[in-house]
C-alpha cells in the first residue's frame, strides 16, 4: 500500500486538500478528500468529504512470438561452429598466401655467371716435396665468396678427420681467423653411440648424420674426401691419399684408374683427430665378418639381415640352413657388441614377428663370444651383472673365457677355457681349453680399437719422443709431444 502526498490549491476561494490513496491490485479505489475553509464545526477544522472513485485496469497480453531455427540451441551450435571453421579456414589460407607471396618477394635466384673465377694454381697445383708431387696452395673455391678469398691470405689450419674432436673445434673456431681444411674419407659426421640401433632400422641414419660441408660452411672452409697417409714435418706437409674407385672405371685395362693418387697439402697448424680401426688382434679371415664402424657398415649389416631372413622364408631352405642363416655371432662384449645384441634381439622378437613366418622366432639364436669372465668389463660391475642376468632371460648364449681362433666363411672357430667346478675360476692349463665351432648366418667383429695408421707412423716418427705405442702422447694443452715448432694438436 503506498501513499500520494497532500495538494493545496491556494487560487480557489474554496481551499481543496486532495488525499489520494492507491491500492496496488488490478481493482484499486482512488479516494479524494475535499475540504471547505468556510465551513467550520466546533473545533474550527473544514469539514473533510471522502469522494470515492473506482477504477479498472486493463492488461493487454501479447502474443509469443515463434523462434526461428538457428535461435534454437542446435542452431546457435552450428551457427557458431560454421563461423569457427570459417575464421580457421580464412587464416590457414591467409597463411599460405602470405608464405608465397613472402618466398616470391625473398627468393634470390643464385648468381652463376657465364665465367667463375678461379686461382691458375689450383687448376695447375705446382710439384715439389720429397716425392715431386702436387701441391695443393689454392683451392677451387677460394674466389667463390669474399669471406673465402680473404681468408685464403691467412694461417692455413688443417683438420685430418671429421669425428668429435674435429667437430667440436670447428664449433668453437672463429670465421676469420684461420683459413680451415678438413681432411677425412667420410664426409658426414656420424652420431657413432646409436649406430646399433640403424643398423636394425629402429633409426634411419639421416638422424645420425651431418654433412661436413654444411659443418664448415660457417667458418668458411675447404673439405677433401681423401686419406691422410702421412705427416712431413720438415716440410710441413700433409701426404694424402685419393682411393681409386674401380667401379666408376670404364676401361678396366686403365692403369692409370686403378692407381691410388696422392698429393701435399701445406699447413701452418694440424690437427690429428683420425679415430681409430678395430682391432683385429690377428684373427685370420676378418673379411668374412662384418664391422659397425661406419654408416656404410650400418648399411650392410641391416641388408644382410634382411636378406637372411627372406631366405630363410623359402621352401628350398632345409632346417639346418634355416638355422644357420639365423644364427648372429658377436665377437666383443664391449659397449658396441652388447647393444647390437640387443637390439637384433628386439627386431627378431618384436618387430620381424608381425611379418613373418613364426618360426623363424623360435629358431633365432644370438651367440657373444668374449675373452673375459664378464661382459661390459669397462663399466661398472653392478652394470656388468645386470646386463647378464638380462641376457640369460632372454636366452642369448654368452660365451665367456673363450676367444676366436679364426672365422671362415659359414662359422667362427674359438677356444674356450673350462671353469673348475671347485674353484669357480678358470683353469690355465692348456689342457682345459676346448675347441668349439659356431655356425652363423652374419658375424660382428667389435673386440676395441686400435691405434690409426697414420697415428702409428706419427708415432713412429717422432719416436725419440713417444714412448706410448696405443697412442699419441700430447702435453696438457693436447700438443703433440717431440712435434716441431709444436704446431701439431
Amino acid at each position: 500500500m503506498g501513499y500520494l502526498p497532500l495538494y493545496y490549491n491556494s487560487s480557489s476561494s474554496s481551499s481543496s486538500l486532495i488525499l489520494k490513496k492507491s491500492l496496488l491490485s488490478s481493482n484499486f479505489s482512488s479516494i479524494s478528500y475535499q475540504f471547505n475553509s468556510n465551513t467550520s464545526n466546533d473545533k474550527n477544522l473544514p469539514i473533510v468529504k471522502p469522494v470515492t472513485t473506482t477504477a479498472t485496469t486493463v492488461i493487454e497480453t501479447k502474443k509469443p512470438i515463434k523462434k526461428t531455427f538457428f535461435q534454437t540451441r542446435l542452431g546457435h551450435f552450428i551457427k557458431w561452429s560454421i563461423l569457427t571453421c570459417g575464421i580457421f579456414s580464412g587464416s590457414i589460407l591467409t597463411l599460405i598466401i602470405g608464405f608465397f607471396l613472402y618466398d616470391y618477394t625473398t627468393y634470390v635466384a643464385p648468381e652463376i655467371g657465364d665465367s667463375v673465377l678461379v686461382h691458375q694454381l689450383a687448376l695447375n697445383p705446382p710439384r715439389g716435396g720429397p716425392e715431386n708431387l702436387p701441391i695443393l696452395i689454392q683451392n677451387l673455391d677460394d674466389l667463390d665468396t669474399p669471406e673465402k678469398e680473404n681468408n685464403s691470405h691467412r694461417p692455413k689450419l688443417v683438420i685430418l678427420g671429421c669425428g668429435w674432436g674435429s667437430v667440436g673445434l670447428l664449433d668453437t673456431l672463429k670465421p676469420n681467423d684461420y683459413d680451415v681444411t678438413v681432411i677425412s674419407p667420410t664426409n658426414y659426421f656420424l652420431f657413432t653411440p646409436m649406430l646399433p640401433s640403424a643398423a636394425v632400422g629402429t633409426l634411419e641414419l639421416k638422424s645420425l648424420i651431418e654433412s661436413v660441408r654444411n659443418i664448415i660452411k660457417r667458418v668458411n672452409g675447404h673439405y677433401l674426401e681423401a686419406y691422410a697417409e702421412d705427416v712431413l714435418f720438415s716440410e710441413k706437409l700433409v701426404k694424402v691419399r685419393v682411393k681409386c674407385n674401380d667401379e666408376n672405371s670404364n676401361n678396366n685395362n686403365d692403369d692409370d684408374n686403378k692407381k691410388d693418387k696422392f698429393f701435399y697439402v701445406p699447413y701452418d697448424k694440424l690437427i690429428v683427430g683420425v679415430g681409430s680401426t678395430s682391432n683385429t688382434h690377428g684373427v685370420a679371415g676378418l673379411q668374412y665378418s662384418n664391422q659397425l664402424k661406419t654408416a656404410e657398415d650400418a648399411i650392410l649389416i641391416r641388408k644382410k639381415i634382411i636378406k637372411n631372413l627372406e631366405k630363410a622364408c623359402l621352401p628350398t631352405t632345409t632346417n639346418e640352413e634355416r638355422k644357420k642363416l639365423l644364427s648372429f655371432v658377436i665377437c666383443g662384449a664391449g659397449p658396441t657388441g652388447v647393444e647390437m645384441a640387443a637390439e637384433i634381439y628386439d627386431l627378431l622378437h618384436e618387430d620381424i614377428i608381425k611379418g613373418f613366418p613364426r618360426i623363424l622366432a623360435q629358431e633365432v639364436s644370438i651367440h657373444i663370444i668374449q675373452s673375459r669372465s664378464h661382459i661390459l668389463n669397462t663399466y661398472d660391475k653392478t652394470i656388468s651383472d645386470y646386463a647378464m642376468k638380462r641376457f640369460e632371460n632372454d636366452q642369448i648364449d654368452l660365451l665367456t673365457n673363450s676367444r676366436v681362433k679364426e672365422i671362415l666363411p659359414d662359422k667362427v672357430v674359438f677356444a674356450q677355457k673350462s671353469i673348475n667346478k671347485e674353484t669357480g675360476i678358470c683353469d690355465d692349463d692348456s689342457k682345459s681349453v676346448e675347441i668349439k665351432e659356431i655356425p652363423y648366418g652374419l658375424c660382428l667383429w667389435s673386440t676395441g680399437v686400435a691405434q690409426n695408421p697414420l697415428a702409428q707412423k706419427i708415432v713412429k716418427n717422432l719416436s725419440h719422443s713417444q714412448n706410448n705405442k696405443r697412442a699419441i702422447e700430447t702435453d696438457s694443452q693436447l700438443r703433440v709431444i717431440g712435434s716441431p715448432l709444436d704446431n701439431i694438436l
